[in-house]
């Protein structure tokens, strides 16, 4: 009798020891995402990592550079075109549409017979 009536409370434990396991490995992950957002903040503080992210990202040039684009030769940059061999894609009312009128034809040439 004393092992029912102690079952339940020991359950409820054991699910409560999870439960705060869990919560403290989400706290920890919440903890590096915020400790990896302040690195990242504090590097934006740094003019030299500005000007660099400027570059990088934005294609930004310094006065008196000279930006200049890299072209391809001509042939070497792919169509981007869809080949000839590609179906149209009707939407999906025009699919049925087509199934219900195919499924009257073939109805029609047997109903015949």
């Amino acid at each position: 009798m004393l092992a029912v009536a102690y079952a339940w409370p020991v359950r409820e434990l054991v699910a409560q020891r999870q439960q705060i396991a869990q919560m403290r490995q989400d706290a920890a992950a919440t903890q590096a995402r915020i400790d990896s957002l302040r690195q990242t903040q504090a590097n934006f503080t740094d003019p030299a990592f500005v000007q660099q992210q400027a570059r990088l990202q934005l294609h930004f040039v310094m006065p008196g550079e000279v930006p200049y684009t890299v072209l391809r030769p001509a042939g070497t940059v792919p169509d981007r075109t869809l080949p000839k061999s590609t179906p149209i894609v009707q939407s999906w009312y025009q699919n049925l549409w087509t199934s219900v009128k195919g499924a009257d034809r073939s109805a029609g040439t047997t109903a015949g017979r």
